[in-house]
C-alpha cells in the first residue's frame, strides 16, 4: 500500500468506476429490425487497474495521475477509429472514478540469490541462459505452427468440402467468448455494452468456417 502521495506511473489503483457512452450507440431490435439509440452505462466497485497495462483505455492512465485516496474525478475518453475492439472504435465514453487505494508492486533484486530461489541455478547468468533457451525453443515452435497453419489454410481453399455445421457453431461460440473476455479486460460489462450479439455472430461466420476448414 502507498500512503502520503497521489497516483504515479506503475501504481495499481483500486477504484470505483462508472462508465457511460456519450450519445449512446445504434443497435437493432424488434421484428422490424429498426435501429434504436441504446445508451451504455455500467458501474464497478473496487476495480484494480495497473497503470501502464496494455488493456487500459487510451489516455485513461494519464487521467489518474496525481489523484489521492478519496478523490473523485470525471473525464471523457475518445476511442480512436482504429481501436481493436470495434464496438468501442470512434466513440466517446464518460468515466467517473473514485480512488479507494493505491498500491505499488515490490519485486526482488535480480541477483544470484534470486536465481537460487527459483530453482537449480547457481548464478543469475545461469538463470538467464535457461530463460533464453526456453524462449528460443518456443519461438522456433511458434514459427513452425505459423507455417503449418498457413499451409492448411491454402490447402482448405484448394480442396473444397462441406464443413460440419456443429464445428462451425463451436468456433463461433469460442470467438464470442474471446470477444467478451476482451471487453471485460477493458472493464466493460458484456451484458450492458449495447452490442447486437446476433449481428456480431453473423459477421464472424465466414471467418469461423475458414478456420474450421483449415
Amino acid at each position: 500500500p502507498v500512503e502520503g502521495r497521489g497516483v504515479d506511473h506503475g501504481d495499481t489503483v483500486v477504484l470505483d468506476l462508472e462508465r457511460s457512452e456519450k450519445g449512446g450507440r445504434d443497435s437493432f431490435s424488434g421484428e422490424s429490425g429498426e435501429k434504436e439509440s441504446r445508451p451504455l452505462f455500467d458501474k464497478h466497485n473496487d476495480v484494480s487497474i495497473e497503470l501502464g497495462a496494455k488493456s487500459n483505455p487510451p489516455g485513461f492512465d494519464e487521467q489518474l495521475l496525481g489523484l489521492e485516496v478519496g478523490a473523485t474525478k470525471s473525464f471523457v475518453i475518445h476511442y480512436p477509429q482504429d481501436y481493436p475492439i470495434g464496438e468501442l472504435a470512434n466513440t466517446d465514453v464518460s468515466y467517473t472514478v473514485t480512488v479507494k487505494g493505491i498500491k505499488r508492486r515490490v519485486v526482488p533484486e535480480l541477483d544470484d540469490e534470486f536465481a537460487k530461489d527459483l530453482g537449480d541455478f547457481d548464478t543469475l547468468d545461469a538463470l538467464k541462459a535457461r530463460v533464453r533457451e526456453d524462449l528460443e525453443h518456443e519461438a522456433k515452435h511458434a514459427a513452425e505452427r505459423d507455417v503449418r497453419g498457413e499451409l492448411m489454410k491454402q490447402l482448405a481453399a484448394r480442396v473444397p468440402f462441406e464443413v460440419p455445421a456443429s464445428m462451425v457453431e463451436r468456433e463461433l461460440e469460442r470467438r464470442l467468448e474471446d470477444f467478451a473476455r476482451r471487453l471485460i479486460d477493458q472493464h466493460v460489462d458484456p451484458r450492458q455494452a449495447g452490442i447486437d450479439w446476433n449481428a456480431f455472430r453473423d459477421s464472424q461466420r465466414d471467418v469461423a468456417r475458414e478456420a474450421v476448414a483449415a
